[in-house]
């Protein structure tokens, strides 16, 4: 699987951790989204941190754009935020133009900021769920 999903407990906060790498499939993708729907009905009243960690992404099929966005809409009332970490100026313009239409709180980061130690620290040291 080119996606590794964490789901974790830091301070009485939610987080979601999609680590992916190499390229990303449709097949992949979609079986993440399942992953991410099944996590947020099992706790409807929660709000939840998305960090989708995109260090190592190096390409991504088409349709994985529409999976993404279609789990999105489906779920994004219990998204408080999102953090992308890249260091791709290509995947931070994406990103940041579509935060402009979609009107959701996104945060961009790169290997070197804050938010990738906070999560790499946060899940060595908080409650994993599965």
């Amino acid at each position: 699987m080119e996606v590794k999903i964490e789901w974790f407990e830091n301070k009485n906060m939610r987080y979601g951790k999609f680590t992916f790498s190499d390229k990303l499939t449709s097949l992949s993708a979609e079986e993440a989204v399942v992953d991410w729907k099944e996590r947020f009905a099992k706790q409807p009243h929660e709000k939840f941190t998305l960090v989708w960690d995109c260090s190592e992404l190096e390409d991504y099929d088409s349709a994985c754009q529409e999976l993404w966005q279609e789990a999105f809409q489906e779920t994004h009332q219990q998204v408080e935020r999102i953090w992308i970490i890249s260091n791709s100026e290509i995947v931070n313009a994406e990103v940041q133009l579509r935060a402009l239409f979609d009107d959701f709180n996104v945060k961009m980061a790169s290997l070197g900021n804050n938010i990738y130690e906070i999560t790499k620290h946060a899940l060595s040291k908080s409650t994993l769920t599965v």
